[in-house]
């Protein structure tokens, strides 16, 4: 089926245009339609592809086959993620509505408050592409879509600390992906290559390199910063403690499991 060939970028694009849709209705309520209208079709693909992912989805952006181009792979590992997370999120829309409007877009000026709907779906956006790219750099990418929207989202709530605790979370954030990105390059450098299923070939030939130890080292570490595994989650009391109660308990659902994630898929791929 043509549908089953495309949704690893559908199930993605969906909720992309979602939050560009919501960016420019200059409507709360329309935006909130919007957004919970898109992830409704998200998750409805991702269902109906979870049958077709036991057997592994490729799919080539531009038609360009990996290892030259960026593949987005799909299996029984990251499927049933993505159908968890846009699970997360749509119940959070249609059961705390009240709770968005009352601890979140109350504070934001009324001319501004559809935008916390788009900069929710960015978010969401960059978490279901790092679980479905497989392509080391896209998922460094993604990482940063999903971190300047959270930065925002986490602002939002009513003490000043929000706006503190964001700013610890970008710091050290920053920090984080930086860790990942100087990974990344080690292992083109090194293999040539970005695609994760060519570097799991090439580094066979690669065994007791100092340069990939190195690469898994900064990747590891970074990516453990970045989702405040112990025994780096010294920054999470002031970044959480002060945000909005359903943007804290929406980053918990999603964040650590999503770390989990990264390190399985990564160390998988490496040792």
């Amino acid at each position: 089926m043509t549908i089953i060939k495309h949704i690893a970028a559908l199930q993605i694009l969906i909720p992309f245009f979602g939050a560009l849709i919501c960016a420019i209705s200059f409507n709360r309520r329309a935006a909130w339609f919007i957004a919970t209208s898109s992830i409704v079709l998200s998750l409805a693909l991702a269902i109906h592809a979870m049958p077709y992912a036991r057997e592994g989805i490729s799919y080539a952006f531009g038609g360009w086959e990996a290892p030259i181009g960026i593949e987005y792979r799909l299996d029984s590992l990251n499927q049933p993620i993505i159908i968890f997370i846009n699970a997360v999120l749509l119940f959070f829309l249609l059961f705390g509505r009240e709770l968005i409007n009352a601890t979140i877009t109350s504070h934001i000026h009324k001319n501004r408050q559809h935008i916390f709907y788009a900069l929710l779906l960015f978010a969401h956006v960059g978490y279901l592409g790092v679980i479905s790219t497989n392509d080391l750099f896209n998922i460094y990418v993604f990482i940063e879509i999903s971190s300047l929207a959270t930065y925002v989202l986490m602002s939002q709530g009513p003490s000043p600390r929000s706006l503190i605790g964001a700013f610890d979370y970008l710091i050290l954030g920053t920090i984080g992906a930086t860790l990942i990105l100087i990974g990344i390059g080690f292992f083109l450098a090194t293999t040539g290559s970005l695609n994760i299923t060519d570097i799991a070939a090439i580094l066979k030939t690669h065994e007791g390199s100092r340069i990939i130890t190195t690469a898994i080292v900064f990747f590891l570490s970074g990516a453990i910063l970045k989702m405040a595994f112990f025994p780096m989650h010294f920054w999470m009391v002031r970044a959480y403690s002060a945000a909005p109660p359903l943007i804290l308990t929406y980053l918990a659902a999603i964040s650590g499991i999503l770390g989990v994630y990264i390190i399985l898929r990564f160390i998988h791929f490496t040792i």
